[in-house]
C-alpha cells in the first residue's frame, strides 16, 4: 500500500507559496495555418492559475550551464496540468520550463518540481 501525500503537499504548498503566490500555466489552443495564403493563424491563449512555491538554486549548483543565474524552481501541485510547449507566468514576467520532474512516491504523483528560467 502506497502513502499517498499529494493532498497534504497540495496544502503545504499554497501555504508556502510566496507572496502573491499564484502562478499562472501558459499555452496556446488552436491556431494553425491559413490554407489560402499560408500566414500563420494565432491559437487562444490560456492561462491558468496555480499555487507554486518558489526556491532557488543553493549557489553551488549554479554552473551556468544546466542552471544558471536567475533560473529558481517552482513545486506545484500533483493536480497541475503541464501541457506541453506550455509557459509558467507570474504578475510581472514570462517564463520556460527548463526541467521538469515528478516526485513520485510509489507510483503516485506527489509534486512536480519546475525549472525556470526568465524568458
Amino acid at each position: 500500500m502506497s502513502l499517498d501525500l499529494s493532498d497534504v503537499a497540495k496544502e503545504l504548498i499554497s501555504e508556502l507559496a510566496s507572496d502573491g503566490g499564484v502562478f499562472y500555466v501558459c499555452y496556446e489552443t488552436g491556431g494553425g495555418e491559413d490554407p489560402d495564403t499560408g500566414a500563420p493563424i494565432p491559437g487562444v491563449k490560456s492561462r491558468v492559475p496555480t499555487p507554486g512555491a518558489r526556491t532557488n538554486y543553493n549557489l553551488n549548483l549554479i554552473d551556468g550551464v544546466n542552471i544558471k543565474t536567475g533560473d529558481f524552481q517552482l513545486i506545484v501541485p500533483f493536480d497541475t496540468e503541464l501541457p506541453a510547449e506550455c509557459w509558467i507566468e507570474d504578475e510581472s514576467y514570462r517564463y520556460s520550463i527548463i526541467g521538469k520532474i515528478e516526485v513520485n512516491h510509489a507510483g503516485t504523483k506527489q509534486v512536480s518540481k519546475l525549472q525556470l528560467r526568465r524568458s
